[in-house]
């Protein structure tokens, strides 16, 4: 509280926390009381979207993307000659590749990299050959997305996993003879899968956790309803594709498929399929004009629910990643069938973060190359 009473030029705010939603609200309208006029600027993050907010004249929050992805910009103009005036904000969102690099430093492919960068890049090549991530796995024949496809479209990167890769890699080696339903939820698959090689660097960007897969014999009539009972949960997070369609529509946003073909906005006319950003800040905060793609809004969880007739008091498997199982036993309780923690057994000896690896080695590349169809 100290603090809050100094003389304060500009209030710097950074954290895990969506700036979409009010929670920074309550961070500024506790300085607004103290300094109604002083410039706030808020770094947030957490649901990896480009997205900016303007609380008032001299307030902006700025979330630039995910990891590696952006580059978020922000800059503030301060008024000197009259602190009570609004200053100006800009941001900008910078895809992040060597060509951006490049057109706002000024260099060229010849003096861009330092030494400080090469040591970098050797490091990294050193964690590629140490950790094996240039491994190639098997081929993929078609891309995947996370929220380009709605649910169950063959191309949502979801329903691929819940009705090809689970029965084939997880189901096949766990030796259980139940029918089963399989629950996984929005956010645990992290990236799209591209067609061509699959590595093991492209396993762990997509699905990195070391979590096994539980399961719980429950009738039908019990197992059928607990995703529906899951959806009653409050949201204890922000579905950034949900938010942004319903707040600008199909085309706020997308993934960048091939992000070596982005190009500066002055540089060239030619547009390649990237993000293209709607926010709340106003004008155009892209620094890469492109091409817009549509974004889906796909529910926070997605199940294989058999299509065949089952009866009601037939047992049946329910599977859940680990993480999920706390929830999952709650909501089998709200059902009315008493779930304890040692009814639920580890399903297979697998963990998520071989799934995928293992199921393109069904699919073999020659010479870690992939055959033409």
């Amino acid at each position: 509280m100290e603090l809050l009473l100094q003389p304060t030029d500009v209030f710097v705010l950074a954290g895990h926390m969506s700036v979409a939603r009010g929670e920074w609200d309550v961070v500024t309208d506790a300085i607004r009381k103290i300094h109604p006029n002083t410039p706030i600027a808020i770094l947030g993050g957490h649901t990896h979207t480009r997205y900016c907010r303007q609380f008032d004249p001299n307030t902006m929050a700025l979330e630039s993307g995910r990891f590696m992805e952006t580059v978020g910009w922000m800059s503030i103009s301060l008024n000197k000659s009259s602190p009570t005036s609004p200053v100006s904000f800009e941001r900008r969102y910078l895809d992040a590749n060597n060509i951006t690099y490049m057109y706002h430093s000024n260099t060229t492919e010849r003096n861009f990299h330092s030494v400080v960068g090469k040591e970098v890049d050797a490091f990294n090549q050193e964690l590629t050959t140490r950790w094996n991530l240039g491994k190639v796995h098997g081929c993929s024949s078609q891309n995947y997305f996370v929220e380009r496809f709605k649910w169950p479209h063959p191309q949502n990167i979801y329903a691929f996993y819940i009705f090809q890769v689970l029965p084939e890699v997880l189901v096949k080696s766990s030796g259980r003879k139940n029918d089963y339903i399989t629950i996984i939820n929005n956010g645990m698959l992290r990236f799209d899968i591209y067609r061509g090689t699959f590595t093991w660097n492209d396993q762990l960007t997509v699905l990195p956790f070391k979590d096994p897969y539980m399961y719980i014999e429950l009738p039908w009539s019990i197992a059928r309803n607990v995703k529906k009972k899951l959806d009653e949960y409050p949201k204890d997070h922000l579905n950034a594709a949900r938010f942004l369609t319903e707040k600008f529509g199909p085309f706020a946003y997308m993934n960048a498929p091939d992000r070596s073909s982005q190009t500066p906005l002055s540089v060239s006319p030619d547009l390649s399929p990237g993000y293209v950003t709607k926010d709340e800040c106003g004008g155009n905060g892209d620094d890469t004009e492109h091409l817009p793609i549509p974004i889906v809004n796909n529910s926070d969880y997605m199940s294989n629910d058999p299509i065949y007739q089952i009866a009601p008091e037939t047992l049946v498997d329910l599977i859940v990643p680990k993480f999920l199982k706390p929830r999952v036993l709650n909501a089998i309780n709200q059902l009315g069938f008493n779930a304890t923690e040692d009814k639920m057994h580890q399903y297979g000896n697998l963990t998520s973060k071989e799934m995928f690896a293992k199921y393109f080695e069904r699919f073999p590349a020659v010479n870690n190359e992939c055959p033409d169809d």
